[in-house]
């Protein structure tokens, strides 16, 4: 199963409930069975072997599902695991703004304040990296830290610990 494939629109859509109740809630959300028909024509397009939707609105939670998930016996529905890659970003940035919304930090809050001691954060010219820094993605740090080797590139995340983070 190629789960980047998977993951491009279900991120999308992710990202939409996550952000749904800030656009109102007037309108209300399309019938399951149109949901469902838009899910099944981008499945139909082959970028996407199944979908998984949460849907949120004044009548509750909906899950709609289409596709299948190109696992042998694994089904499609509300528990089903994706691995949703990038589109942690949004969801990463809608926190941070809750947050700043409720009070709990500010947008320029040097990172360093939230980290361990021992963790050397860098800088530039005497200017610390903020929380807005990093959702922002003008931090300076690069991409990719550079003690990344990942001995499974089929899940290169998965021996990656919190120190070697913190040392990088």
């Amino acid at each position: 199963m190629n789960t980047s494939r998977m993951t491009q629109l279900p991120g999308f859509v992710l990202a939409l409930f996550v952000l749904a109740p800030s656009l109102g809630w007037a309108q209300g959300l399309p019938p399951n069975d149109a949901v469902e028909r838009i899910m099944s024509d981008r499945v139909a397009l082959g970028r996407n072997p199944g979908i998984v939707v949460g849907l949120l609105d004044r009548e509750g939670m909906r899950v709609v599902a289409a596709g299948v998930s190109g696992r042998e016996g694994v089904g499609l529905n509300g528990t089903t695991v994706f691995e949703i890659g990038s589109v942690t970003k949004v969801f990463t940035a809608a926190l941070l703004e809750d947050m700043v919304g409720h009070g709990e930090v500010r947008f320029d809050d040097p990172v360093a304040d939230l980290l361990p001691r021992h963790v050397d954060v860098p800088s530039e010219a005497g200017r610390e990296i903020t929380l807005l820094d990093l959702a922002t993605h003008r931090s300076g740090l690069p991409r990719m830290p550079l003690n990344f080797l990942p001995a499974d590139i089929r899940n290169p995340f998965a021996d990656y610990t919190v120190e070697q983070m913190y040392t990088f």
